[in-house]
C-alpha cells in the first residue's frame, strides 16, 4: 500500500522545474535535477513547456524491482508529446528494460511547438520508475508576436497617406530567444517603408540580451497567449512615407544570423499638390596629416585647411547644402647634432650609441604626434676616437726634499713614464715622460786666522773688528739651482806682531775680487792671488 502513495508526488512535479537554463552553448527550456518517481499504474506529465524547434529530448532514468516478475518484467513505460496541452498526443518511445536500480540514458526527438510531455505506465502496481535530468532543446530563435506560438510571418496594411508626408509608426513586436547578440532589420523599399526612424532610409541593428525566455516567477513560460509576455519583446518601429501616387508593398527582414522573420507591409500614396522642397544642412568635419590628400564621396584630393562647401538634392526635393571643414595638422622634423667619443654610454631613443663606430652616423626616428602625425627626429652623430698624447715635464729638487707627481712621491734623481689621471681633449690617455732632478745643498766651512786689526771682509762682514780670539760666522745662501747652502767660518784673531813678517799691505782697496775653492776664500790682488794670511798663490 505504501507504494501507491507515490502517485501524490507526481502532483507537484514542475511546481520545481526551474527556468531556461543556458548549458554549453544550447538553451534548454525545462531541466530538473530532482528525482520523480511513478508506480506501475501512474503517469508523470511535464507540462509549460515550449520547444520552437525541432530537437533531441534527453533524460535519465531507472527501473526500481520490488515485487514484479513473471511477464511483468517488460512492461513498458510509455512517452507522449502535445502540442495543445494533452488534449491531443503522440507516443514518442517507450522505456523497457528487466533490469533495475541501472540508470539509463534516453535521447527521444521532440517536434517544434510541443508544450506537454508525458510518462505513462498502464498496468501493474509494484515496478518503481524513477525519472530525472531532463534536458529540452531551444535553439536560437526569433518569432513575430501573432499566433498561438509565435509566428516567422505576417503582415500590416498601412492606412492611405499623402504623398511626402510619412505616416504613424507601426510597431513590429518581436519575441527574441537570442541569449546575447545582434538582430539585423532591413527594408525591401527603405526610402518608402522606413525603419526605426521616420527619416531613416538606412536598416538597423539591435543588441538583445541574455536569459530572453525565463519568466518573472521563475518558471520555464509556455509560448501561448499572454504566456508571451514572458519572452523577451523587442518593438521594431516602421513608418510608411509614400514618394508617388501608388500603391505599395514591400517585405521587412529580421534576422539574428540564424532564423529569420519577415512582415510584408503595403500601403497606397494619394496625390497632393507638392510642396516647396525644403533646404537641408549638414556640417562635417575631418582631419588629415601635413603632406597628405582627404577623399571621401563629396571631396577628392584636399590638401589645404579650409572649409569647403557642396550642394547635393535631398530626399524632399529640396538641396542639402554640405559644409565641410578640414583641418591639416603638422609633421614636425627635429634635428640634432651630437659628437661623443668612441665607446661613451649614451642612448638616443632606446639605441645604444656605445657600440658605433668612428665617425659619422646619421640615425632616424619616427614617432606619431598627439593627432596621430608620423613625426621624424634625426640625429647627426660624431664619434670620436679616443687618440693617446704623449709629452714631457721636469720637476727639480734639493737633496732631502721630496715632490709629489700624480699621486707619486719622487725623491732622487729619475726618468719616469706618467700616466695622467685626466684625459686629454680626445677623451684617450695622456702619458708624461717626467725627468726628476736632485741638486744638491753646498754646506762649506773655514777655518781663518787674520791678526788683529787686519782689514778683511767675508760676506760683507768687516773682520777687521773682532776681538783677539776665536769667533764662528754662519752665512746662508742659495745655489743655481735653489738649493739653501750654508757658509761656516771659524775665524782665528791673532795679536798683531810686526817683527819680520812679510804681510801683504793692508789697502785693501787693491782687492779686485775673491773666490770660493775647495772650502777657502782667495783673494786676488793685481794679477796675484793671496789667501787669507796674505800668502801668495801660486797657479
Amino acid at each position: 500500500m505504501k507504494k501507491n502513495f507515490l502517485i501524490c508526488i507526481l502532483c507537484a512535479v514542475f511546481c520545481t522545474l526551474r527556468a531556461q537554463t543556458y548549458n554549453n552553448g544550447v538553451w534548454y527550456s525545462l531541466y530538473d535535477a530532482t528525482e520523480h518517481t511513478m508506480n506501475t499504474i501512474s503517469s508523470y506529465t511535464a507540462s509549460n513547456i515550449f520547444a520552437p524547434t525541432n530537437g533531441q529530448f534527453q533524460f535519465k532514468w531507472t527501473y526500481t524491482k520490488t515485487e514484479l516478475t513473471g511477464w511483468f518484467a517488460t512492461n513498458a513505460t510509455h512517452i507522449y508529446q502535445s502540442a495543445d496541452g494533452g488534449s491531443s498526443s503522440t507516443e514518442i518511445g517507450t522505456l523497457t528494460d528487466k533490469t533495475w536500480n541501472t540508470e539509463h540514458t534516453t535521447n527521444l526527438q521532440v517536434d517544434a511547438n510541443i508544450n506537454w510531455l508525458q510518462w505513462d505506465r498502464p498496468v501493474g502496481n509494484t515496478h518503481i520508475v524513477k525519472i530525472y535530468n531532463l534536458h529540452l532543446p531551444l535553439a536560437k530563435h526569433i518569432l513575430l508576436a501573432s499566433g498561438t506560438y509565435g509566428a516567422t510571418t505576417a503582415s500590416h496594411a498601412f492606412a492611405d497617406q499623402d504623398m511626402y508626408s510619412v505616416s504613424e509608426a507601426y510597431t513590429v513586436s518581436l519575441r527574441s530567444f537570442l541569449t546575447a547578440g545582434d538582430i539585423t532589420v532591413t527594408s525591401s523599399m527603405p526610402e518608402v517603408f522606413r525603419v526605426g526612424a521616420a527619416d531613416n532610409t538606412d536598416g538597423i541593428t539591435f543588441a538583445v540580451g541574455a536569459n530572453a525566455c525565463a519568466s518573472a516567477n521563475g518558471k520555464a513560460a509556455k509560448a501561448g497567449g499572454a504566456n508571451l509576455g514572458n519572452i523577451a519583446n523587442y518593438g521594431i518601429a516602421i513608418y510608411f512615407a509614400p514618394q508617388e501616387a501608388k500603391a505599395y508593398e514591400a517585405t521587412i527582414t529580421i534576422t539574428d544570423g540564424t532564423s529569420t522573420a519577415t512582415v510584408t507591409v503595403s500601403g497606397t500614396g494619394l496625390y497632393v499638390a507638392p510642396p516647396i522642397p525644403d533646404d537641408t544642412y549638414y556640417t562635417y568635419s575631418a582631419a588629415i596629416c601635413e603632406g597628405e590628400a582627404y577623399a571621401d564621396d563629396l571631396f577628392s584630393g584636399l590638401t589645404q585647411a579650409g572649409t569647403y562647401m557642396d550642394t547635393i538634392p535631398n530626399i524632399a526635393g529640396g538641396d542639402s547644402i554640405i559644409t565641410f571643414t578640414l583641418t591639416v595638422n603638422p609633421v614636425y622634423l627635429f634635428e640634432e647634432q651630437l659628437t661623443m667619443l668612441k665607446g661613451e654610454a649614451q642612448t638616443w631613443q632606446n639605441i645604444d650609441l656605445s657600440v658605433l663606430p668612428v665617425g659619422d652616423t646619421l640615425l632616424v626616428a619616427s614617432y606619431q604626434t598627439v593627432t596621430e602625425c608620423d613625426s621624424t627626429y634625426v640625429l647627426a652623430l660624431f664619434v670620436q676616437p679616443r687618440v693617446t698624447t704623449y709629452g714631457n715635464d721636469t720637476i727639480s729638487l734639493c737633496t732631502g726634499e721630496k715632490a709629489v707627481y700624480e699621486g707619486k712621491t719622487y725623491r732622487r734623481s729619475t726618468v719616469d713614464s706618467v700616466l695622467l689621471s685626466t684625459p686629454n681633449i680626445y677623451g684617450g690617455d695622456s702619458i708624461v715622460e717626467l725627468v726628476v732632478n736632485v741638486y744638491p745643498a753646498v754646506n762649506i766651512t773655514l777655518d781663518q786666522t787674520i791678526t788683529e786689526g787686519e782689514t778683511l771682509t767675508w760676506e760683507d762682514i768687516d773682520l777687521s773688528t773682532f776681538p783677539v780670539g776665536d769667533t764662528t760666522l754662519v752665512a746662508s745662501y742659495l745655489t743655481v739651482h735653489g738649493c739653501d747652502s750654508t757658509y761656516v767660518l771659524h775665524l782665528t784673531v791673532a795679536q798683531r806682531n810686526t817683527e819680520g813678517v812679510d804681510q801683504i799691505t793692508n789697502d785693501q782697496s787693491s782687492i779686485t775680487n775673491k773666490v770660493l775653492r775647495d772650502g777657502h776664500v782667495f783673494l786676488r790682488k793685481g794679477d796675484a792671488w793671496y789667501d787669507l794670511f796674505g800668502r801668495k798663490i801660486q797657479h
